[in-house]
């Protein structure tokens, strides 16, 4: 993996493979440039059993099901699982019978014309959600559709790159094709009552707007979202786990490289140059956001992963360029560190999907 835990490769190891899976695991594999590592996310008796997660922990009941089954051959007994569909990650904020008129009739025409439709991953099957289950899972299938159409749209093209000028218009074609796509997708779960913001798949077309957000350097919209993603979703989502899990770090690591690229309209290189711009002048609020966000980075970052992994040596780094921007005695940042974070996550909830 990069110093960021981008996967880039994957690996066997013999001690390791003897891990078995929970979907609210004990402890996260972690890996350091060549190397593998396991860190504890909470306090583990003596003759506790260590697990880990074979798949992603926040999606709903029915597509960790579907993973577990289908790529690891094993139906899952933990605890969340046990109390599936009623845990916090597969709740829905309404029923279908109270979601909007045209709505629920549209998921009713759905099954009438196709009872089969549902794909295994997204079917809730005959479960305590009632009379009403195969509504719950049609309306699971659908917002999931606008996910999956996007990914495949994305993958017919390569990324961007300085190499590649004469395929880069073909590219952000495909990119703002996509993101439009996600946003009918999160408008859609929005206006139908049904969904929560934490709730999968909202949360995952959020991350992947953001993501094509920052690749087509529109930073300011990306950020808006990624904080929304900050104060609105990562602590209902991450419920089981501590703040500095090593995903919710990852997405935070996403969020101070927005802050800096929204504030500077700047470029990947010029941020990782050795001498980082010392001219321009931030508004104070952004600066001690900014501050205080590349702290908690840190923070975050050496719980989850350690005092010496390439990840910390990255978020100093990055913490550096921060402190250089945004220079002023720590006692201004926590004076103004409150209002700052209320106003941030004001304008984070203005976002209209």
């Amino acid at each position: 993996m990069t110093p960021v835990l981008e996967p880039i490769g994957l690996a066997l190891h013999p001690l390791f493979s003897y891990l078995n899976h929970d979907c609210v695991p004990n402890a996260t594999l972690i890996t350091n440039t060549h190397d593998l590592g396991l860190r504890a996310e909470f306090h583990i008796n003596e003759n506790t059993e260590v697990t880990i997660s074979y798949i992603v922990m926040t999606n709903p009941f029915p597509k960790r099901r579907h993973d577990l089954q289908t790529g690891w051959g094993f139906t899952c007994q933990c605890s969340i699982c046990q109390r599936a569909p009623f845990h916090h990650l597969d709740a829905f904020r309404l029923p279908p019978s109270e979601a909007p008129n045209s709505f629920a009739g549209f998921l009713l025409d759905n099954i009438r014309r196709d009872p089969a439709k549902v794909p295994e991953c997204y079917d809730y099957g005959e479960t305590e959600l009632g009379p009403q289950s195969r509504l719950y899972s049609a309306a699971h299938a659908f917002a999931w559709s606008f996910y999956d159409r996007a990914n495949q749209l994305i993958a017919t093209q390569p990324p961007i790159s300085v190499d590649n000028e004469a395929g880069d218009g073909e590219r952000r074609a495909v990119v703002m094709k996509a993101r439009g796509i996600l946003v009918d997708g999160l408008l859609l779960c929005k206006r139908s009552g049904m969904f929560e913001a934490f709730r999968e798949p909202c949360a995952v077309m959020r991350d992947e707007y953001v993501l094509q957000c920052l690749e087509m350097g529109d930073y300011r919209e990306g950020l808006q979202h990624a904080l929304y993603g900050y104060f609105m979703v990562w602590p209902m989502q991450w419920l089981d786990f501590p703040p500095w899990h090593i995903n919710r770090t990852v997405k935070l690591a996403r969020l101070v490289k927005l802050l800096l690229f929204s504030a500077y309209n700047s470029t990947t290189a010029r941020l990782s140059s050795a001498e980082p711009p010392s001219t321009v002048e931030l508004p104070f609020p952004t600066a001690v956001a900014l501050r205080q966000l590349a702290g908690e980075l840190v923070k975050n970052v050496t719980m989850s992963t350690g005092n010496n992994s390439a990840f910390l040596a990255w978020a100093l780094r990055m913490q550096q360029v921060v402190y250089k921007l945004c220079a002023m005695p720590q006692h201004l940042v926590e004076e103004h560190a409150p209002l700052t974070k209320e106003k941030m996550k004001e304008w984070a909830c203005q976002v209209e999907f």
